[in-house]
């Protein structure tokens, strides 16, 4: 059995210092409170996990995805970015790359996340160095769990073709033009 090398205090001030940053990356869009609450809501889906090192980061990653998803412009706003959100069941290659493919090939005009509705514990290291080979770094890539918030705040889901455990699922697209 694997060691946990970091105490819970230790943990939960990672986390804190993790929520503090994202806190800062969000500040005007975010009060420092639904920050905090969304990382500590985000921690409920990694309960079970096993090796505590890299949580903190992992947390960090998905909460900024959540919020990045979550987030509406204000009213009387144009709409400049699209959201898409691609699901697979691992999140381990084809969404992530989607999704890393579509924010470059948009030039940052569509904002584009991925999850999984049963994520692997790694990003596939063929799928990472696919993506090195055309140019785009996908070594900080995690796979995040699908969350009903994520599906409902994106103006697109794509699922990846993966059956019954990415259904079918048609939301709303509110964006206009080419």
């Amino acid at each position: 059995m694997l060691e946990q090398r970091i105490t819970r205090e230790t943990l939960d001030a990672r986390i804190r210092s993790e929520a503090e940053l994202l806190a800062q990356q969000f500040k005007g869009i975010y009060s420092p409170e639904t920050v905090s609450l969304n990382v500590w809501e985000s921690m409920d889906r990694f309960k079970d996990a096993r090796i505590l090192d890299f949580l903190p980061l992992l947390m960090r990653r998905y909460s900024e995805d959540r919020l990045s998803v979550q987030y509406q412009l204000p009213e009387g706003a144009t709409l400049d970015e699209l959201s898409v959100l691609y699901v697979c069941t691992h999140n381990a290659g084809r969404s992530q790359m989607a999704a890393l493919l579509t924010e470059s090939l948009s030039k940052g005009r569509v904002r584009a996340s991925s999850a999984g509705s049963a994520p692997s514990d790694v990003v596939n290291p063929v799928a990472v160095q696919a993506m090195k080979e055309i140019g785009i770094d996908m070594t900080e890539a995690v796979p995040k769990p699908l969350t009903d918030q994520m599906v409902v705040d994106a103006d697109v889901v794509v699922t990846m073709g993966c059956g019954e455990a990415c259904p079918v699922i048609i939301t709303r697209c509110t964006a206009t033009g080419p």
